[in-house]
């Protein structure tokens, strides 16, 4: 009897589409944000070399929350396009317009909406930490 209820309980979690191993993408996440940091950080110090003032300067005027809202805006624009490069429409102008061979399948779909989910947490990761530093700094 606790048999059943516990594979069906694992069944119910695969189906809603949680990972079966969350770690590899949550450390694919942390490393995106680390890069995503990093590359703003470097461009925060050159700003502040061309406009001649400190980078604390800089930040405390909001222009490193500001860079990291831009950074979130534009990997979550790279989650949704992906997710929507998948769906059907997409699929079938491909297919009518550009004769391609390429059919819309269910599995290629839930492929690509499991890499936009990994963008779209970095992104949600990405615009918390500007509005942490918009607000702490």
């Amino acid at each position: 009897m606790y048999g059943k209820e516990i594979k069906r309980s694992s069944l119910t979690l695969s189906m809603m589409g949680m990972p079966q191993n969350w770690r590899p993408a949550l450390i694919w996440v942390l490393r995106v944000n680390f890069v995503f940091l990093a590359i703003d950080l470097l461009l925060l110090l050159f700003l502040s070399i061309f406009l001649k003032v400190t980078v604390f300067t800089l930040v405390e005027d909001g222009f490193f929350s500001l860079i990291l809202l831009l950074d979130s805006g534009i990997i979550l624009l790279i989650g949704g396009l992906i997710a929507m490069s998948s769906s059907i429409f997409p699929s079938k102008v491909r297919e009518h317009v550009l004769h391609s061979d390429e059919k819309w399948s269910l599995e290629k779909h839930k492929k690509s909406e499991k890499k936009a989910n990994l963008y779209i947490l970095a992104g949600i990761l990405l615009f918390l930490e500007s509005l942490v530093s918009g607000f702490i700094l």
